[in-house]
């Protein structure tokens, strides 16, 4: 269509009557295509049944589709582009992920999402899903919109230790968090915090507060049980063959 073309929508949609002396749009410079949908739908999530995803392993979304009568289950036409992955700054990682054929399961929707070698590290993953379903449109919807933090994931494809926060951090207040991502539970995770001057001032193992492997709170206190000096300390993290050192910052 040029300019000053018009389209006349005339007939019925949803109930509502679109009289010819009604229904042109002026399109002016304006070129594009129109899509006219039957009906609205409406999305609720059900489960993601995995907080934390390793390699190789998969997470299944369960979901529900309704017309818009909120009755009507959707059965058919879903299928894995309507399914998007973000992350916590909700960019699309979708295609750094293996995403499979949806399946109606008796009264709702599972899609699996396996993660790779691809599959960045990374905390709070959420869905999206969305899109023309049959004709039907259904406006994307996040997963922790219905789920919370229980519509969240972290994705873990390697061995890795994050900074700790808060840092600086003043014991009085409150511990430092250290928090690990630990591929395989069975691999060993070592903490040693040392002084400017190479003295150990604190051995976290297996033996003694490591019992959650992927946060772990430092109090700021020596093996001795006395809050150390101000000052920086160099904190050395093992987890299996993984190895790296953070700088802590105590301030008091």
């Amino acid at each position: 269509a040029g300019p000053n073309s018009y389209i006349s929508l005339s007939g019925t949609w949803q109930g509502f009557s679109l009289p010819p002396e009604h229904s042109f749009i002026d399109l002016g410079n304006i070129s594009g295509r129109f899509t006219i949908t039957q009906d609205i739908l409406l999305l609720s999530y059900l489960d993601l049944n995995k907080k934390e995803l390793r390699l190789n392993d998969s997470l299944t979304v369960s979901f529900r589709v309704f017309l818009s009568d909120a009755i009507t289950p959707v059965t058919s036409g879903i299928n894995r582009e309507h399914l998007k992955i973000y992350n916590y700054k909700g960019e699309n990682f979708t295609s750094l992920f293996e995403v499979s054929d949806p399946v109606y399961n008796i009264d709702h929707w599972e899609i699996s999402i396996q993660a790779v070698s691809r599959s960045p590290n990374e905390r709070d993953y959420f869905m999206g899903i969305g899109g023309l379903i049959n004709g039907d449109l259904l406006t994307e919807k996040y997963s922790h919109e219905d789920l919370g933090d229980n519509g969240k994931f972290n994705v873990i494809t390697k061995n890795h230790a994050y900074p700790n926060f808060p840092n600086p951090f003043n014991p009085k207040e409150g511990p430092t968090t250290l928090r690990l991502d630990v591929l395989d539970v069975n691999d060993r995770v070592d903490i040693q915090i040392y002084s400017k001057a190479g003295l150990l001032v604190r051995h976290l193992d297996e033996g003694d507060e490591i019992k959650n492997k992927s946060e772990i709170l430092w109090d700021g206190k020596n093996d001795a049980g006395h809050i150390v000096a101000s000052g920086a300390y160099f904190c050395v993290i093992k987890i299996g063959d993984y190895k790296t050192i953070n700088i802590i910052v105590i301030e008091k």
